[in-house]
């Protein structure tokens, strides 16, 4: 009787951590995801880059848009290069709903 109680004990213990540990975790997650959208931020600064793909543009955000590490590797003229194809191959934006991902 006295091992059934401790293992009662145990177990429910055990399924509490394990509760609390999934709480925690959806938690973070969803902090994650909030500071990671950075309440519009980011979708303001896509839109930014969009407009300037679309006027032909793009390259003079090299300055603004890119870090220190990307432009030490890729120079002004790829990065215009990157812009222009992002325009041939895609098109004009008309949406910013997803509509298919394959």
């Amino acid at each position: 009787m006295q091992n059934s109680k401790v293992l009662l004990w145990v177990g429910l213990g055990c399924g509490g951590v394990a509760l609390l540990s999934l709480a925690a975790c959806g938690g973070f997650l969803f902090l994650g995801f909030r500071s990671a959208t950075g309440h519009g931020e980011v979708s303001v600064k896509i839109d930014e880059l969009f407009r300037e793909i679309d006027s032909g543009d793009f390259a003079k955000t090299y300055q603004t848009a890119t870090s220190p590490e990307f432009r030490r590797v890729s120079s002004e003229a790829d990065y215009a290069r990157i812009g222009k194809q992002i325009k041939t191959r895609l098109g004009a934006l008309k949406s910013k709903q997803i509509s298919n991902i394959t």
